[in-house]
């Protein structure tokens, strides 16, 4: 997955995400949470369902190794 930060004039940004992984995937994040991708949501950051307890987060793309 390879994304870009994208800035506005007001201090706020997003993400473009180009080749997201599949839906369903598993992913590790970086502290070691194991998740599933559901899609890339608001400003391009990635929603994924933890497996521990099914609670859907959004991740920033650096949260990923």
């Amino acid at each position: 997955m390879n994304y870009q930060t994208e800035h506005n004039g007001k201090c706020g940004f997003r993400f473009d995400i180009e080749n997201p992984p599949v839906a369903g995937t598993e992913l590790t994040t970086k502290n070691g949470e194991l998740v599933i991708f559901d899609e890339v949501g608001m400003a391009g950051m990635l929603a994924c369902t933890r497996k521990s307890d099914g609670v859907q987060q959004l991740h920033f793309p650096h949260d990923f190794s």
